[in-house]
């Protein structure tokens, strides 16, 4: 596990960062995104309309799809005893960030560690940092509660089969409203389209998986789909950060860009229905 690593896998929070960093060089972590499909009606309207936050939406974690299907396992403990040949990870408190200008959305903060000569190596996805440690500093940060896992190795192909059968129908029975928004919910909307990004990327990825194992056509025409998509969402983002960050808005403008988002959506959905093996 290294820095870099960290900066380009597909997750939504601190321990998904570091469990697809660790185990993405033990074994394929495309099937883990096989709970990953939620419909973008679904999203916005959370978002928009229900108060959700980016730290605290409720999706399945990885972790969670990854022991549903045997190929994980983890303990949680408030005493840390440091486990050989693991992923360790470890709740830091606010004196680990006492140098940094940039604080994690969430208070219940987790880094990776591991043993070295003196200390422990450490990698922290926010800020984006890998460093080393004195036992007596890791003392000092630790806010008492440890998370341990390790490789199960027994693959459930039922149980994934039982998961993907699920995120087919979702995706075939998804609808997409038109979405239009008023200056107040730009944030709002900018973490719900960072949600879905993610989201649609691991989509992708879970359908090169399907595809290597021939239950899905993902031919050049799918591909071309995926990147307009994903090309989309970026371009929205982008055009979003830079209304908040200049402090002038121009909603006529992202609600058209939504027009275009939707309309992408929907052909997408279309090309995953036609092309299932």
């Amino acid at each position: 596990m290294n820095r870099e690593a960290l900066g380009k896998v597909l997750s939504l929070s601190c321990v998904e960062n570091y469990f697809l960093g660790y185990f993405q060089e033990r074994f394929d972590v495309r099937p883990l995104y096989a709970e990953s499909f939620v419909p973008f009606r679904e999203v916005m309207t959370a978002f928009l309309n229900e108060g959700v936050s980016y730290e605290n939406y409720p999706l399945v974690r990885l972790q969670e799809t990854s022991e549903k299907l045997g190929l994980t396992e983890h303990r949680y403990s408030e005493k840390f005893h440091y486990q050989k040949n693991k992923l360790n990870l470890i709740r830091v408190n606010r004196e680990f960030f006492n140098r940094s200008k940039l604080l994690p959305w969430r208070a219940d903060h987790y880094i990776a560690i591991e043993k070295v000569k003196d200390g422990y190596a450490y990698w922290n996805n926010y800020p984006l940092s890998e460093g080393r440690m004195s036992e007596n500093r890791t003392n000092e940060i630790y806010d008492g509660a440890y998370l341990i896992f390790q490789e199960k190795g027994e693959f459930s192909e039922h149980k994934y089969r039982e998961l993907c059968a699920l995120q087919y129908a979702r995706i075939a029975n998804q609808s997409v409203d038109e979405v239009r928004i008023t200056e107040e919910k730009l944030v709002d909307l900018r973490d719900a389209l960072l949600v879905l990004k993610v989201l649609r990327k691991r989509i992708t990825a879970w359908l090169a998986f399907e595809a290597d194992n021939k239950r899905f056509d993902g031919d050049l025409s799918f591909q071309i789909h995926t990147e307009k998509l994903i090309q989309l969402y970026e371009r929205i983002l982008v055009e979003i950060q830079l209304q908040i960050v200049r402090k002038k808005s121009d909603i006529g403008k992202i609600n058209e860009k939504l027009l275009q988002l939707c309309e992408q959506e929907r052909l997408w959905g279309k090309a995953i229905q036609m092309r299932r093996g």
